[in-house]
């Protein structure tokens, strides 16, 4: 008998780990694959595997947009204090 995940319930779950906890699911998930491919959870865990994997990769592009957002208003408020942007009319 093959053991189902309840995806909506996972979903909401997933998107409160850290990135440490959704490394460590998709790893030991994985892992677990290995060792029984054929297993009842087999199918569970790889749904694991992809919404923690969904999850990481909507960490990541957050980290790297609020770094880029943060170099872009720190370069703006130097070129405001250097004055590099002038008005003409």
């Amino acid at each position: 008998m093959r053991i189902e995940i309840d995806h909506a319930a996972y979903e909401r779950k997933v998107r409160k780990l850290s990135e440490a906890s959704l490394r460590y699911i998709i790893k030991d998930a994985g892992e677990a694959i290995k060792a029984n491919p054929d297993g009842p959870k087999a199918g569970y865990y790889a749904d694991e595997i992809n919404y923690c994997a969904s999850e990481l990769n909507k960490h990541l592009c957050y980290a790297t947009l609020h770094s880029l957002f943060k170099k872009y208003i720190f370069l703006f408020s130097c070129s405001k204090e250097l004055n590099l942007f002038q008005c003409h009319n």
